[in-house]
């Protein structure tokens, strides 16, 4: 938060209004939990400590006395593997976690997260670094009326119209596809192929219309398309055979789908699955504006 939201009772009012919102509008189906910290992990952490509709308040005078009620499985990141390494340093508990200096924290992780883990716990902001993105990708469960080859079909070209725009935002190419199915009854399918750095649409998907003459026939439940690797535009090797009208016709639909919405503008007929596939909040991932 920034500014006045700041200010503890200004934040707590804003979490209230999200409740309140909530129940106004969709109602007790769907509830959350919400946590105020000095940094995002220990919100993270503070969201998770009154479920299913809790609010939780750490300020940074509290800390790091507030956190040693919890167990060391609570912390994000602290997984089993973690934990057992924890208890082989003799550290089974919070408190004792929190004891621990800046050097003791980079010797139980092994190098700089034990840092990042002494600042987070105390209220510290340490961003970790940006990682490397290596894929692009897109999946979707397919309703009923869809779970046909050509239905499924359609849906794959849809994922991957939208993993093509994704991989323009991101300014890179892809080296290479994937294609995935899973079919009722049980039974997975995959298959990928090698590209010359591509990012047009028309491209990929003459790409995956390929691929898909080679998916047994079946009644698809789920369909997936990925590219990889990714290569920056620092690293992208420009090649004969590129077709720049095809790039210059791949970003005059960006535009016009960023300004006027998704699916204002597509290739081809995308016949029932237009409204299907649309964008989620996933766990891992929350998702660009534009890709709404």
């Amino acid at each position: 938060m920034t500014g006045s939201q700041r200010e503890v009772p200004a934040a707590v009012a804003l979490a209230g209004k999200i409740k309140r919102l909530l129940a106004e509008r969709v109602g007790d189906c769907l509830r959350c939990s919400i946590g105020l910290a000095p940094n995002r992990f220990l919100a993270k952490v503070a969201g998770d400590m009154q479920k299913p509709d809790g609010l939780t308040v750490l300020r940074l005078c509290d800390l790091p006395q507030a956190l040693h009620g919890l167990e060391l499985s609570d912390l994000p990141g602290i997984g089993p593997r973690m934990e057992a390494r924890l208890h082989q340093k003799r550290i089974y508990s919070m408190e004792q976690l929190c004891r621990l200096s800046v050097a003791q924290m980079r010797d139980v992780w092994g190098g700089i997260v034990g840092e990042r883990f002494h600042a987070w716990l105390r209220g510290a902001q340490v961003d970790e670094p940006e990682t490397h993105r290596s894929s692009v990708g897109h999946s979707h469960v397919l309703p009923p009326e869809l779970r046909t080859m050509n239905g499924a079909f359609q849906v794959v070209k849809k994922l991957t119209g939208k993993a093509a725009a994704r991989l323009r935002r991101l300014g890179c190419w892809a080296k290479g596809l994937t294609l995935s199915v899973q079919f009722l009854g049980g039974g997975d399918w995959s298959d990928k192929t090698k590209l010359m750095e591509a990012q047009d649409t028309p491209t990929l998907l003459k790409t995956v219309e390929k691929l898909w003459a080679r998916v047994p026939a079946g009644r698809p439940l789920w369909v997936g398309v990925t590219l990889f690797p990714l290569v920056s535009v620092d690293q992208h090797t420009p090649s004969l055979f590129d077709n720049p009208k095809q790039e210059r016709l791949s970003g005059v639909m960006d535009r016009i789908n960023e300004k006027y919405g998704n699916d204002t503008a597509y290739f081809g007929d995308p016949g029932d699955a237009r409204e299907k596939a649309p964008t989620r909040i996933s766990f891992t991932k929350i998702p660009d504006i534009r890709e709404f």
